[in-house]
């Protein structure tokens, strides 16, 4: 399938073989007008994202109706808009593409540097819709509106897309009262309220949360910012039973009325409950220790201190399988003496750390290698011998994600990886080495770390590393995912490239991804269909 991208005066395509949906990308020039004569390409689009940074007067010919409307099976539609209060507005929304579900706005102010009171008037983004008749955008499901200013006339947004199921406003103001008031016309079932403002003097959103409590269809919310109330937040949870996931991260305030051992949460709905914690976070109450009937919550994000004992967590939260856990490396004993209870249900583990410059501590890692159910396992920095431990030991492991290794031995890594056949996915982002003749502690300083660019004193040729490669991919047939840093700037000679093309000719049926930063490299896994960006959506990746 082809994909085109009109960016500058760059006109691609590109056939990828549907691993990517169709899209079009635009910096507008008026001479790509004639592309849309062109009927293969205007049923192609799928997805456009419309941005210019000049003043919108300057392309009136972009939002013609016309324009848009050859394109016959576009789906999604973004702008990304720079603009001045003064300016005159261009943005005529199309009124007749029937398969159209996803509208992105995106505003900005033309000079960030001069204050002006910009607004966005949803009255003036919307007008011409009411030709479309009531079965206009009747097929619009997710609505997203972006830009530092205040958003007015969002009353609005319910008259024009009834069935929208997904409704997200990042960084801008609305008016709380008006928010309010149009959610229960939606019957919504995602909300996102990221870096929203409210247009009152005090920055509570208890309102707010109670009000998406109530929806009886809501299954996703995400708020990001503001303050609130602990217990009317639990009182909130209680009262819905529709709330799948809910992620909450603004600053909690205690009710002096309450005292934490009164705080019971007995909602049995929610599966997924994200409230980050903060040092200063002066309530410290750990919500997932305060349930009182059997929950469903399959995924926690916990603190150190806030990790519920093993029994509890079998008690009250069965159908947990998901823990993603930060601490000190003080505070291991906790998250050791846990793993080391192999529960059952806890297949999903990720560590990141409060503290940087920090080491998985030994406990931890002997730890893991007791646990006969953790199948998925994200480490943020650890050694390489202990890298290659945990892929020896662990044998349920089917999928490991680290971000930093320190050290590398390419011999044992392929030693390793052939031994692990279970495992399908490996995600390793970065190999660090330490001053020559330093021998990294738990907590080491920055100054122990080499920071030259040239890895070539310390790694194995680009070659050497592909004959591994090849090793590994013929030795272990379960493998599907590798991204694994390669030394840079070597050239590869013919016979290597031919290995490589002969050992992905045997195995490209059971590879998805491969990352190696060579443009040879790219072109045959591009032959083969297997996806190779840096920026990979990992979506059959770790969680």
């Amino acid at each position: 399938m082809p994909r085109y991208f009109i960016v500058g005066s760059v006109f691609d395509k590109k056939y990828l073989g549907g691993i990517y949906p169709l899209k079009i990308n635009y910096h507008w020039n008026d001479k790509y007008l004639q592309i849309f004569d062109n009927p293969v390409f205007c049923q192609s689009v799928k997805s456009t994202n419309f941005s210019w940074y000049e003043r919108p007067t300057d392309h009136k010919e972009l939002m013609k109706e016309d324009l848009m409307s050859k394109l016959v099976n576009l789906k999604e539609i973004r702008y990304d808009i720079t603009f001045r209060q003064n300016d005159e507005w261009n943005i005529k929304l199309p009124t007749n593409l029937p398969r159209l579900e996803s509208l992105d706005i995106l505003l900005r102010k033309y000079d960030e540097d001069v204050y002006e009171d910009v607004y966005a008037d949803c009255q003036k983004i919307f007008q011409g819709l009411d030709k479309c008749g009531p079965r206009g955008w009747e097929n619009i499901r997710k609505l997203f509106f972006y830009g530092y200013m205040e958003y007015r006339h969002i009353d609005l947004i319910p008259v024009y897309f009834r069935n929208v199921k997904s409704l997200a406003f990042q960084s801008v103001t609305l008016n709380e009262q008006t928010l309010v008031e149009i959610l229960p016309q939606m019957v919504l079932k995602t909300l996102k309220l990221i870096r929203v403002n409210l247009s009152n003097e005090s920055e509570n959103i208890d309102r707010i949360i109670s009000t998406f409590c109530q929806s009886k269809t809501l299954k996703n919310v995400e708020i990001e910012n503001g303050t609130y109330s602990t217990s009317r937040l639990i009182d909130s949870l209680n009262s819905n039973h529709s709330i799948k996931s809910f992620i909450l991260d603004g600053s909690r305030d205690v009710d002096p009325l309450h005292s934490p051992q009164n705080l019971t949460i007995t909602n049995q709905t929610l599966e997924s409950l994200f409230i980050p914690f903060y040092e200063d976070d002066v309530s410290n109450i750990p919500l997932e220790s305060q349930w009182q009937s059997v929950s469903s919550i399959t995924e926690f994000n916990l603190r150190s201190q806030h990790l519920p004992k093993a029994e509890y967590l079998l008690k009250y939260h069965p159908k947990c399988t998901s823990i993603s856990y930060r601490s000190t490396t003080l505070e291991f004993v906790n998250m050791t003496e846990f793993i080391k209870s192999n529960n059952p249900n806890v297949h999903t583990l990720a560590l990141d750390y409060i503290n940087r410059n920090s080491l998985l501590p030994n406990e931890y890692i002997q730890s893991l290698t007791m646990n006969n159910f953790i199948s998925i396992l994200h480490l943020h920095e650890t050694r390489f011998k202990d890298f290659i431990f945990l892929m020896d030991r662990m044998k349920s492991l089917t999928k490991l994600y680290v971000s930093h290794v320190y050290q590398w031995d390419i011999v044992e890594f392929q030693r390793s990886m052939i031994e692990a056949k279970n495992l399908k996915f490996l995600n390793l982002n970065s190999i660090v080495f330490p001053k020559e003749g330093v021998e990294l502690s738990d907590d080491y300083d920055d100054g122990d770390i080499d920071d030259d660019d040239d890895d070539c004193k310390h790694r194995e040729s680009t070659s050497q590393f592909l004959k591994s490669l090849c090793k590994i991919i013929d030795a272990n047939q379960n493998l599907s995912f590798l991204r694994i840093p390669a030394r840079d700037g070597d050239q590869l000679p013919v016979e290597d490239l031919e290995l490589f093309q002969q050992t992905i000719e045997r195995n490209y049926q059971h590879l998805k991804y491969i990352y190696i930063w060579n443009p040879s490299i790219s072109n045959i896994l591009y032959k083969y269909m297997i996806a190779h960006s840096q920026y990979y959506n990992q979506s059959d990746g770790i969680f």
